[in-house]
């Protein structure tokens, strides 16, 4: 499934991803949010996901804004 398809189905999800994201790579404790299960499913949900050729037309909600959290 695209991103573009799942986030559109489920855009507060986007907004969830996102809060965690940043949480997690602030904190700078990168052993501990490896063991959370919030950060483990997330990660696997992204996992299954591929870009849009449409990514960043008429929708917000695109995996650049992802990219940087998870890399």
């Amino acid at each position: 499934m695209t991103s573009r398809e799942f986030f559109n189905k489920y855009p507060s999800l986007f907004h969830l991803f996102y809060q965690q994201l940043q949480q997690t790579t602030s904190t700078r404790s990168s052993i501990e949010s490896l063991s959370s299960s919030c950060l483990f499913a997330i990660l696997l949900i992204l996992r299954r996901l591929y870009p849009s050729p449409l990514d960043g037309i008429d929708c917000s909600l695109t995996l650049d804004k992802l990219l940087p959290f998870v890399i």
